[in-house]
């Protein structure tokens, strides 16, 4: 047969004829195997990636392909603001002592107990909330650590040591029975005293009553008063500032026995 002419080629032929040479629909106009590839133009949509490609150019995905118009005229000079935002640090006490709490509870292991038990008691226990807040935190971590329940046993104890010493805590002893695994009393119900001694502690004991019965000799006789309330002195208006001595539970009732400030040695009692 004779020559085809271009136009004359059969389909499948112009296809791949179009393919390597015309630019068709795979690129690559006047470009073939063994020659440099045509130079970017910088027209393409995002360069060897089309939108989201590497390649540089204007297109829109392209890592490298920012406009030019961004970057006209000069650089603007960055001031320094009088009110500009600034990260600040939690100065409450409760947050700081509950930092330091959690730091020390995490690093926590038998060999290292005596000492960070030390770091733990030297925390400043400045209120009932910081107080709530470092109990909180060792329960939580007891619950959780079994494994280590001795030692935050332990670890109770001491802090229950310091804190005895705070003014904002009043330890309260009392005659109740104590309590079974259930909650309840040893002694079932109508049992509102016993032989044993148990010890509740409040941070809420007020001293500005304003009746009071008194004056009284003696802590046991404020005592002997409220347990005998029928014949005890009748209340009295309070006229001086009054300190808290000690707190009591006998027969179910709470005993209150406070001094003048100005005179320890005269006791007064609200129950």
């Amino acid at each position: 047969g004779g020559s085809w002419g271009k136009e004359a080629l059969p389909n499948q032929q112009r296809k791949r004829q179009g393919n390597t040479n015309d630019g068709g629909n795979g690129g690559g106009g006047d470009w073939s195997r063994g020659r440099e590839p045509p130079k970017d133009k910088g027209t393409g949509r995002g360069g060897r990636g089309g939108r989201g490609g590497r390649g540089g150019g204007r297109g829109r995905g392209g890592r490298g392909g920012y406009s030019e118009d961004l970057f006209e005229g000069p650089t603007p000079i960055l001031n320094t603001s009088e009110n500009r935002w600034m990260p600040v640090k939690d100065a409450n006490t409760i947050a700081v002592t509950e930092k330091k709490v959690k730091s020390i509870l995490n690093k926590m292991t038998k060999e290292k107990f005596e000492k960070l038990a030390n770091q733990m008691i030297e925390i400043p226990i400045t209120s009932f909330e910081v107080l709530t807040t470092m109990i909180h935190s060792v329960y939580e971590k007891a619950i959780f650590e079994p494994s280590f329940g001795e030692i935050y046993a332990d670890l109770c104890a001491r802090l229950s040591d310091k804190a005895k010493q705070n003014p904002f805590v009043n330890i309260i002893e009392s005659d109740e029975e104590p309590p079974t695994e259930n909650g309840g009393a040893q002694g079932g119900e109508g049992t509102s005293s016993s032989h044993n001694t148990v010890y509740r502690w409040s941070n809420d004991v007020s001293t500005d009553d304003s009746e009071i019965i008194g004056p009284l000799e003696s802590v046991d006789k404020c005592i002997d008063a409220a347990l005998d309330a029928d014949n005890c002195p009748e209340p009295t208006k309070r006229c001086n500032e009054m300190v808290l001595h000690t707190v009591r539970i006998r027969g179910g009732r709470f005993i209150k026995i406070m001094c003048p400030v100005d005179n320890p040695e005269e006791f007064y009692t609200v129950f």
